[in-house]
């Protein structure tokens, strides 16, 4: 029963390709700041050792930041990371497990209203949420050689800056510290690019 994610000659029967890249369209769930929301993710897997590769990814993500207490807006988010992945298996099923770093690139558009609010109560003029860094780890399953199933966790640590207008010739700068672990399911589609 193991015999397709544990093969008795892995080499002789690894139908991974030394080049793919790996399109994705998945959901990750809400994470205690930002709602869940649909994403897409595209990727380059590089062997550099049987039965190791290293991926380059791009993530983009839609959602919405509606818990209190962090102002209510919607954030667009672009993740990149760097993994290393373990891969075992054969041609019909093959498992893979990896760890790296991410960097998200965070663009947060605050309700107008939410403004109106901070601004009369705080004199609050704007509320950005920052660029963060983290790590994530990823466990999926690849069949037919081309489509894959994937879990991700991630882990990372940003904030809430926030604008305060103290006089009409000073700004003052706070930040409010989140750290976030969220997950991803994810159905992806590999294009090999090279055997």
């Amino acid at each position: 029963m193991a015999l397709p994610i544990y093969p008795l000659n892995p080499v002789a029967e690894d139908t991974i390709n030394t080049l793919n890249a790996h399109i994705a369209l998945g959901y990750a769930a809400p994470n205690g700041v930002v709602n869940g929301g649909p994403e897409l993710s595209t990727h380059l897997e590089l062997s550099f050792g049987h039965p190791f590769f290293v991926r380059a990814s791009a993530d983009f993500r839609s959602g919405s930041v509606s818990t209190r207490p962090w102002p209510e807006g919607s954030l667009f988010s672009t993740t990149f990371s760097t993994d290393v992945l373990y891969y075992r298996g054969t041609n019909s099923l093959t498992a893979y497990l990896g760890a790296g770093v991410i960097y998200a690139l965070n663009s947060f558009d605050a309700d107008s209203h939410i403004l109106d609010s901070l601004y009369t109560l705080d004199g609050i003029t704007d509320v950005r949420y920052e660029n963060s860094a983290g790590f994530r780890i990823t466990v999926g399953i690849r069949f037919r050689k081309v489509y894959c199933f994937e879990m991700a966790f991630t882990r990372m640590r940003n904030g809430f800056i926030f604008d305060r207008r103290l006089s009409p010739n000073m700004i003052a700068f706070s930040r409010e510290e989140v750290s976030v672990s969220d997950a991803r399911l994810s159905f992806g589609y590999i294009i090999p690019l090279r055997k």
